[in-house]
């Protein structure tokens, strides 16, 4: 679609792009001129980024969210390699590849005047030599360098390394300096945690939540908490995929899990028979968040999450009727306490007074309480 409205605007100079589309379905090939000045992308393979400077000759302004890595081959990249003389300002957040990948991206940059760049467990990119050597010889017009290296292996050969940056050449040619912060040489940051909770940002990238799922980044949570201790977990709203891996690999690392939090949405959605299985015999006290009144829309949905969660004994979600409380009380056998959060409409006395005389002849105790937009009923269950 892109590529067939962009020959139309031939005054289109900036571009923002969000798809993980490839770049030759958008850019390439084409035999018409784009005067395209800024580019705006989140996320890109290495080949994909040499194309674009050969394709768009007059880009002055690239930034790039992430290169992606999962799908690189040996392949010579030689013949894609152009002269981007007019690129001035490169901003690249995460960079996974070797000092040579950018070596060979940075040489078709004569002119760059401003270079921004992150990478993280990629010690070959932390090498002052190297980068002293390409910024001499390629790197004439380069007034801002901006280099962003995380490692969770942090030791004497990086401290070396950052000795490395406080040469002449960086701290009194060109007063580049540098900052290293060091939080903690440990494999566990966080090793005594029993509760885990999740957030992404919504709104600001909505590629995060799908980058945080990515087997890299959850060897990454690893290395920040220890697994094995949480007992509690609470995660944010994804889709089914994401949510699936997530659950699959946080499952082998946490024996002790038995309590979750999630969206009921997410929940119902799942299609993984087996990590269903394994979530009904791991947890026993559920919470369902939820962005309408209830969690759940109708009674298959009710029917779907009980043959999900059959022996589950204590949960949190929300309902519209106190008929589909009492049914999802009726269906879990093993239920022994829930909290059911109704809207503001119920009246205090009234849910308490209904509930009272639908349960009369239920061995249970209940109470009801004010939330800040809602009502809680909280009822404990004594099963014969």
């Amino acid at each position: 679609m892109l590529k067939s409205t962009l020959p139309s605007m031939p005054q289109l100079s900036s571009v923002y792009l969000e798809s993980q589309s490839p770049m030759n379905e958008i850019f390439s090939p084409t035999n018409v001129y784009l005067p395209i000045t800024n580019l705006t992308t989140q996320y890109l393979e290495f080949s994909e980024l040499l194309q674009i400077l050969h394709d768009l000759p007059l880009l002055n302004c690239l930034n790039v969210g992430y290169i992606n890595s999962e799908y690189d081959s040996d392949e010579d990249l030689s013949n894609q390699l152009c002269n981007a003389v007019h690129l001035r300002k490169l901003n690249i957040n995460e960079f996974p590849y070797s000092f040579e990948k950018i070596k060979m991206l940075l040489q078709c940059t004569p002119n760059l005047a401003h270079l921004a760049l992150s990478a993280h467990n990629n010690l070959s990119m932390f090498d002052a030599h190297q980068w002293e050597d390409l910024i001499v010889s390629s790197l004439h017009n380069l007034n801002a360098f901006k280099f962003s290296f995380t490692t969770t292996n942090a030791n004497k050969n990086i401290m070396s390394k950052l000795k490395q940056f406080r040469s002449d050449f960086w701290l009194k040619k060109h007063q580049w300096f540098t900052d290293y912060v060091l939080r903690e040489d440990t494999e566990c940051y966080i090793p005594c945690a029993d509760s885990l909770i999740l957030t992404s940002k919504a709104g600001l990238d909505k590629t995060e939540t799908t980058q945080f799922c990515e087997k890299k980044y959850l060897g990454i949570l690893k290395t920040i908490v220890n697994l094995s201790n949480i007992r509690s977990l609470r995660i944010p709203k994804m889709n089914q995929r994401d949510l699936s891996l997530l659950l699959t690999e946080i499952l082998k690392e946490a024996p002790r899990l038995t309590s979750l939090s999630l969206y009921a949405k997410d929940l119902l959605e799942l299609c993984n028979n087996e990590l269903c299985q394994d979530l009904n015999k791991r947890i026993t006290n559920l919470h369902l968040d939820t962005d309408t009144v209830t969690s759940f829309r109708d009674y298959d949905e009710l029917n779907r999450f009980c043959k999900i969660f059959p022996s589950i004994s204590q949960m949190t979600c929300g309902f519209d009727k106190l008929e589909r409380m009492l049914y999802l009380m009726k269906q879990l056998s093993s239920l022994s306490v829930v909290n059911g959060i109704f809207p503001q409409f119920w009246y205090f006395h009234d849910l308490s007074f209904r509930f009272g005389t639908l349960t009369s002849e239920w061995n249970a105790v209940y109470e009801v309480d004010y939330l800040e937009t809602s009502l809680r009923l909280r009822v404990w269950i004594g099963r014969e």
